[in-house]
């Protein structure tokens, strides 16, 4: 199976890479994205340690568990999205930044060209078979922290190149008991997999530097609805828009969960006379902000009255709900949340959030809930309690790592 992965790989990039001219003329961002992966720029230092993010969640988690640790000058981090990238190099020096390259190993050593392969940490589950084998074939280690399979995954539980490239990995710190389970059922070696908890539990809230978006929320504190995909904008902008007829002077944020399909957003929300946060001015007012940038939801949170979380009303399994109440900002959620499955049940048995049925529900549950202040404030004091039980993972495992030999710190002392 690994040779048959390894044959299609590399006739798939291959074709890719001849079509790049083609690409350059009709999509320019793909093609330009895919080079950077296809001969990534080596890098220009050792590392110590290198940790994959994919995205900007990811990164999120890394920069988390990293913490003061982040500054290192040793540290290597890598992600796979545009929107991840865009991120990571306002958070790190670009050259501690780089796209993980295609998953073929010619791609890999010319990232490493001459250096010495550091330790791996992959944030939550990218399994990627050349990468896997490339880490551990030249006798460094591998450890999957935040580790989460979804349903999906175990699908193909019986398939060897999986089960196979999961063997791979000298530990696996899980979130809970459900992926340790998961893990199991792909044949990870029990010994290897160790439940620390998740790490955004242990999150703190976004601080924005002041601009024309911050004294918008100061002055509006806005409903938001959070990481809408672009497939849940035709079931929920009616909601919104029905809303917004009960509770006229409400302002809120909307913020797309991908950029690149901003355009099906601002088509499904024209009637309502939506602004974009990148155009936003100091004298600007909107009853209705679109949020065109990376990075900044979590930061917004602490200026709202009450969340709608996306990616709960398609497949998606729901986006990161915890945010929004670590800012103190009570949080709505679909009813498809199987990515935070645990943690939703136990803040649903507190009541410290409240998942619908449908899209449907999403109206009539915010004007509940508008015109209940005492409940959103008691809503907001269980989710602190809540939150409060799930934290210290990030400690939880700092100290696995270290454990295992994998030291975020460095060993030499600053003269």
């Amino acid at each position: 199976m690994y040779w048959i992965y390894k044959a299609t790989t590399w006739f798939v990039l291959t074709f890719l890479a001849l079509s790049r001219p083609l690409w350059r003329r009709t999509a320019p961002k793909f093609a330009k994205w895919f080079q950077l992966r296809y001969r990534p720029e080596p890098v220009g230092f050792q590392p110590r340690i290198w940790v994959h993010a994919v995205s900007v969640g990811e990164i999120n988690i890394a920069l988390a568990l990293l913490g003061a640790n982040q500054a290192d000058e040793d540290i290597l981090v890598t992600t796979s999205t545009r929107s991840g990238f865009a991120y990571l190099t306002g958070k790190l020096d670009r050259r501690r930044a780089r796209y993980l390259p295609w998953d073929q190993l010619s791609c890999y050593r010319r990232l490493f060209a001459g250096l010495e392969i550091p330790d791996l940490i992959v944030i939550e589950t990218e399994i990627w078979p050349h990468l896997f084998r490339f880490v551990t074939d030249n006798g460094a280690r591998l450890t999957i922290v935040n580790g989460r399979l979804s349903r999906r995954t175990l699908r193909f539980r019986k398939l060897s190149l999986l089960t196979d490239t999961l063997a791979r990995a000298n530990a696996v710190a899980v979130r809970g008991e459900s992926d340790r389970d998961r893990f199991l059922m792909l044949g990870v070696d029990p010994t290897r997999i160790t439940v620390t908890g998740n790490i955004k539990f242990d999150f703190k809230p976004m601080v924005l530097p002041e601009s024309p978006l911050t004294q918008w929320l100061a002055e509006r504190r806005p409903l938001v609805f959070a990481s809408i995909s672009a497939d849940e904008a035709p079931m929920l902008s009616p909601q919104l828009a029905g809303l917004r007829r009960n509770h006229p002077d409400r302002a809120v944020l909307w913020a797309p969960r991908h950029l690149d399909a901003l355009d099906t957003h601002l088509a499904e929300l024209a009637g309502m006379n939506p602004v974009l946060r990148s155009m936003l001015a100091e004298t600007d007012n909107p009853d209705l902000l679109v949020l065109d940038t990376f990075g900044e939801l979590s930061g917004c949170y602490a200026k709202a009255v009450l969340s709608l979380i996306g990616g709960s009303f398609n497949d998606r399994g729901g986006q990161n709900f915890l945010e929004s109440l670590q800012a103190g900002t009570p949080a709505l959620m679909g009813p498809n949340i199987h990515n935070f499955k645990r943690e939703v049940e136990e803040a649903l048995a507190v009541d410290a959030i409240q998942v619908l049925g449908g899209p449907d529900e999403v109206a009539p549950a915010f004007r509940r809930l508008l015109d209940d202040p005492d409940e959103l404030a008691a809503m907001a004091g269980r989710a602190q309690d809540f939150l409060s039980k799930g934290s210290g993972a990030i400690d939880r495992t700092r100290k696995l790592l270290l454990d295992l030999g994998v030291e975020l710190e460095s060993s030499v002392e600053e003269t």
